[in-house]
């Protein structure tokens, strides 16, 4: 197998999936930004010591939703990835692998599909959507994959993002669990195990292209907090709303027809309950 190098090695997926390849033994050397700062042109110039041969590149590197989601962090993810390209050398790239976000797509969008076409409502979906394009602008299409991923739960969450692992760790620490709009909302929620499951199918099988990475069932984020409050049911576990919606203001996703639906089973039988309580266990 050609050799892997990450870059984003510290955060929630990038550090899960490294430990994914030093337990399958799969040779693989991996980056922070104390290693290489992707935001500093001299730090990045470090890419060009990287031996030459011929690598799959792994790129977790990003400022996620809860360092900001302005244009000042817009411009700073940009950035990354133009180092990245500007001192990385094309010819040594076998496959890239961009992990992206389905915040490139509309919240109107009720149902989303692989052929659904991005429309990003904030600055943070539009990073995503830009570096994606700036990718497919320095390598031709067999090298590229693209995965567009939902919410991801689970194990060494380093963002405490809203759903299953901000309402796990409220129960456990503060025995409650604070909702927006009466938590109608609903969303796809993806383990974190499934998506590194995901990666190594992708990965081997080097397949080539733009895929939603998410699974077929949906939850209510008010049936994800009741879930963990019958759960934890020896805690008394409040729930509480900090801000009510109309209705119509309710918005709902749920993903039909995925490729990744018949390359990871998992996805479409996803339980999770089962995912949730199994890594609150650890």
């Amino acid at each position: 197998m050609t050799h892997i190098l990450v870059f984003g090695k510290n955060g929630f997926i990038g550090k899960n999936f490294c430990n994914f390849l030093s337990i399958k033994k799969i040779q693989h050397t991996s980056y922070s930004s104390k290693d290489i700062d992707l935001l500093q042109e001299e730090s990045s110039k470090k890419l060009n010591l990287i031996p030459k041969k011929s690598y799959q590149i792994f790129f977790f590197s990003a400022l996620t939703p809860d360092k900001g989601k302005d244009e000042v962090t817009l411009i700073k993810n940009i950035t990354m990835i133009k180092n990245f390209f500007a001192y990385f050398p094309k010819e040594n790239i076998d496959h890239f692998f961009y992990i992206s976000s389905d915040a490139v797509y509309s919240l109107g969008n009720e149902v989303i599909t692989d052929k659904t076409l991005p429309n990003p409502q904030d600055l943070y979906g539009l990073m995503h959507l830009t570096r994606e394009k700036i990718v497919v602008s320095h390598l031709p299409k067999e090298k590229i994959t693209i995965l567009r991923l939902t919410g991801v739960y689970g194990l060494g969450d380093t963002h405490n993002s809203y759903g299953p692992n901000r309402f796990m760790n409220s129960a456990i620490n503060h025995k409650k669990i604070e909702i927006f709009g009466e938590g109608k909302d609903v969303r796809s929620h993806i383990y974190i195990g499934e998506v590194i499951n995901t990666l190594n199918i992708f990965m081997k099988e080097k397949i080539h292209g733009t895929f939603c990475v998410a699974t077929e069932i949906s939850y209510s984020f008010i049936d994800i907090a009741n879930l963990i409050k019958s759960h934890l049911k020896k805690k008394n576990i409040q729930i509480e709303v900090l801000n009510k919606k109309n209705d119509n203001q309710t918005t709902k996703r749920f993903f039909k027809d995925l490729e990744v639906f018949k390359k990871n089973i998992n996805l479409k039988n996803n339980d999770l309950e089962k995912n949730i309580f199994s890594y609150n266990l650890k």
